[in-house]
């Protein structure tokens, strides 16, 4: 799976108030490719995504799904949609949605992704089932050999697409100054153990009551640089 810091429970009404910024993004469709918006949340101080709430509808026109986010009490963050339809934002701003085009460049697509699978990411199945299924199913191609491909495959990714989007002002890139070449997938695939073993280290230390320390936030900082970029 390209995620592999999935963590798939329930996340209950009670802590989805204790969240303090929300992030919601919007991939345009209607048929075959569905309509996808999402809303989540970012903790950065643990690095996870939390999945709250998502609509994944097929023939739904852009008032209708305006009015669902109105109707959800929805409209209280920035939406941040694709910008490959101006006109459909331009629909979301005429009824008062605070919506907004992603920023695209050059590498964003792999740059975001990238940022994306050093997260944990929490879904709770129940609440966004659509999204557990994209994000649980998400898997690199192979050629003939069975070797992975570098690249993500640009299919079945609308709620991840979303996500990308909702989250793009904590991974937005400088373009002047951000080398966007990948690794080679085995480089990256090291880097990322790596990472995960920080991580565990560090979350295994938050659960016993123990604060994250200087030297373990440094090499958090600097792994998560260096897969980054």
């Amino acid at each position: 799976n390209v995620f592999e810091y999935l963590e798939i429970r329930e996340i209950k009404d009670e802590e989805i108030k204790t969240f303090d910024r929300i992030y919601c993004g919007v991939d345009w469709g209607f048929f075959p490719d569905p309509f996808a918006y999402i809303r989540v949340s970012y903790d950065s101080a643990r690095e996870t995504i939390y999945i709250i709430d998502e609509l994944y509808v097929n023939k739904w026109s852009n008032a209708k799904t305006g009015q669902w986010i109105i109707d959800k009490g929805y409209d209280d963050y920035e939406i941040t949609c694709d910008s490959a339809e101006p006109k459909s934002i331009n629909d979301y701003r005429d009824m008062g949605l605070p919506a907004k085009g992603a920023i695209k460049g050059a590498g964003s697509i792999d740059y975001s992704f990238k940022w994306m699978q050093c997260k944990t990411i929490v879904i709770d199945q129940t609440r966004t089932p659509n999204a557990y299924k994209e994000f649980t199913e998400y898997e690199f191609e192979r050629d003939k050999e069975g070797n992975v491909i570098s690249g993500y495959p640009d299919r079945n990714n609308h709620l991840i697409d979303s996500c990308r989007y909702a989250l793009e002002s904590l991974w937005k890139i400088d373009d002047k100054e951000n080398p966007l070449e990948l690794k080679s997938v085995k480089d990256l695939r090291v880097a990322l153990q790596e990472l995960n073993t920080i991580r565990q280290r560090v979350n295994d230390n938050l659960r016993k009551g123990i604060e994250i320390s200087e030297t373990d936030s440094n090499e958090l900082r600097d792994k998560t640089e260096q897969v980054a970029i």
